[in-house]
């Protein structure tokens, strides 16, 4: 009697509990569910206002000038198209205007540091100020690269810390190597370009759309400097890694336009910036497009575009290219920028990233962040 009173208690006991935890279930699960639709939905979102900033920026914009005619204007409000061997001019909208110029840094320290190292397979190690604070790298203390590893490195991906090593192990050392490229920029008579590091992660970096134009004219000009930028993709072997590099600039990926020079960049006080030395079909010598303090990175590849196109209609006998980026097949600038097709389909966290960031009002604010 004694044991079967014991299991009936046991039984009432145990009883209560049995709803509660078939009820808690339920709960967690729904959770489950009311989470994942937030997700999708702030995701849906999102792609709206991607696709709507991609229409927006696949529309050129004029303004009429103090002639009468009908010229382009950039969202950004700096930019300069520029002939090359005469130096003429063609359009430019505040291309006087000195500013903080991010990465677009990183071709001057190119052209110092093809000349300070003969041997390109000269290895140097990374140290930890290389890579301190450096806000985009792939390289770690330690590791030892070769100078053409470092090249690539720097024009492709734009890294920070390989900037800092080749200007570090130079024989000007850091501060000679930045006097370096001072010294250059005098001799090419860029009067209002300074160079504060060899990165661009200094906001103290300045210069103007027109000199940035003669300095892109310039790098273009040097094989080993132009060969670098051409390149969409490299891999890249150190003392413990192996990785593929791709390059920042996605105007490679545009079959209409052949680009002998090119560089990205991006610092919070610079804005996206974009340089480059590009042949318009039918234009007969390359022209040197200059967009400066975008919103987006898309942004300055859509107005180079923009601009390529008024360049080649303003040329006798030039083609006009076909309109900017068709939104209907979201090609490979926009792929590249990272919209998936399907907005049933839950986005990898980079493109989600990729696109918030695009539909915010303005920056993502990233203390002393420098993007390609």
């Amino acid at each position: 009697m004694v044991r079967l009173f014991a299991g009936l208690l046991v039984i009432l006991l145990l009883a209560p509990a049995a709803p509660l935890e078939a009820a808690e279930g339920p709960r967690v699960s729904a959770e489950c569910r009311r989470t994942s639709s937030a997700r999708l939905r702030r995701w849906r979102a999102a792609r709206a206002r991607y696709l709507r900033e991609l229409r927006e920026l696949s529309v050129p914009r004029f303004r009429t000038d103090a002639e009468g005619k009908s010229v382009p204007t950039l969202r950004s409000g700096v930019g300069v198209i520029m002939v090359p061997s005469s130096g003429e001019v063609l359009w430019e909208e505040n291309g006087e205007s000195r500013r903080s110029i991010a990465s677009i840094t990183k071709m001057m320290t190119a052209l110092v540091a093809v000349d300070a190292y003969a041997d390109p397979s000269t290895e140097i190690e990374i140290v930890r100020a290389d890579v301190r604070r450096a806000s985009k790298t792939k390289l770690r203390a330690g590791e030892r690269v070769s100078v053409e590893g470092l090249m690539h490195l720097l024009m492709l991906s734009s890294d920070n810390a390989a900037a800092r090593a080749l200007a570090r192990a130079s024989q000007w050392g850091p501060a000679g190597f930045v006097a370096r490229m001072n010294a250059r920029a005098k001799e090419l008579g860029l009067t209002a370009t300074r160079f504060a590091d060899p990165s661009g992660l200094d906001a103290g970096n300045l210069s103007t759309a027109h000199e940035i134009a003669k300095l892109a004219v310039v790098a273009a000009e040097d094989p080993r400097v132009s060969a670098l930028m051409r390149t969409r993709s490299y891999a890249l072997e150190t003392s413990r890694k192996q990785l593929t590099l791709s390059n920042t600039n996605r105007l490679l990926s545009v079959d209409e336009l052949e680009v002998h020079a090119g560089k990205t960049g991006y610092t919070d006080p610079a804005g996206y910036c974009l340089a480059s030395v590009v042949n318009v079909p039918g234009v007969p010598e390359p022209a040197a497009i200059v967009v400066l303090g975008s919103r987006s990175r898309l942004a300055t590849f859509f107005e180079t575009r923009h601009l390529a196109n008024w360049a080649a209609s303003h040329t006798p006998v030039a083609p006009v290219l076909e309109p900017a980026a068709p939104l209907e097949s979201l090609n490979a600038l926009v792929l590249a920028d990272g919209v998936e097709a399907a907005p049933e389909v839950e986005p990898r966290p980079e493109q989600r990233l990729e696109a918030e960031r695009i539909a915010s009002a303005g920056f993502v604010r990233r203390s002393g962040a420098c993007l390609p």
